[in-house]
């Protein structure tokens, strides 16, 4: 089933099967290394976050409203962080599979 939606991608895009399949996985790793760039800034955002409500929590007068918001923000980063990182290192482990359900995507 797969072999016959790659033929009929590949001819819907004037492309050989040859050619075509090597992209997709090339397409697959870039997308990894796309997702692992923004999960290094979220991760950025995150430590950014947590020192402003860290400094916020030493001051003489800490605003509470501030901490809690700077806190929560950095732990909603933290979590971007780990679902977008873990997505892309997926892609970059095992760009076939990615690959092969982009073409069964493209088929249905």
């Amino acid at each position: 089933m797969a072999m016959e939606l790659l033929d009929k991608l590949a001819t819907n895009l004037g492309l050989a099967v040859d050619h075509l399949w090597p992209v997709l996985i090339y397409q697959a790793q870039v997308h990894g290394c796309v997702l692992l760039v923004v999960g290094a800034l979220f991760l950025l955002a995150t430590a950014v976050l947590w020192s402003i409500a860290y400094k916020e929590d030493k001051k003489e007068y800490p605003s509470e409203d501030t901490f809690c918001v700077t806190a929560l923000l950095g732990a909603v980063c933290c979590a971007t962080t780990l679902i977008v990182a873990t997505s892309g290192l997926m892609r970059l482990l095992n760009p076939d599979f990615y690959a092969l359900r982009y073409i069964l995507n493209a088929g249905s």
